[in-house]
């Protein structure tokens, strides 16, 4: 039971870290999305948030994945490749939910390369989020009895 409930707040945590972690590209991604109107502060706000969340999300995603590869494997450690083709694969969940629900309700499957581009930067930032969490779980807490 306590090994459930540290793997949930393990995935909370790291779905917090990657949330705020998106905040520069969530600033970026308001202002492409509203450059052609003049938004109001909420309207912008609103965006950050929302971008801020997928991070989330993709954060939570990348967490439910390790823990899931993990889940059969004791002590191994994780390597930087694995680690980030996770973060990369999981960068990716986000938009391909958004691309098949936005094809199911609107029967709509065109889409223009702004879609190429949103999941270019969700995967990247998935992959730089990945290292920074690898590189965070390496520096984490030394106990003196797992040295001896």
């Amino acid at each position: 039971m306590f090994i459930v409930i540290a793997r949930i707040r393990a995935i909370v945590t790291i779905a917090i870290l990657w949330a705020v972690a998106w905040l520069p590209l969530a600033l970026l991604f308001s202002w492409l999305d509203l450059s052609s109107v003049s938004p109001s502060a909420i309207e912008f706000l609103r965006r950050v948030v929302f971008y801020c969340k997928w991070g989330g999300i993709i954060g939570a995603a990348f967490a439910l994945f390790l823990a899931l590869a993990g889940s059969g494997q004791k002590g191994e450690p994780l390597t930087m490749a694995r680690t980030l083709v996770v973060g990369t694969l999981a960068g990716l969940v986000p938009p391909a939910l958004w691309l098949v629900t936005g094809a199911v309700r609107d029967r709509y499957f065109g889409y223009d390369w702004t879609i190429l581009l949103l999941l270019a930067a969700t995967g990247i930032m998935g992959a730089v989020c990945a290292w920074g969490t690898l590189l965070l779980s390496r520096r984490g807490p030394h106990h003196p009895s797992a040295a001896a």
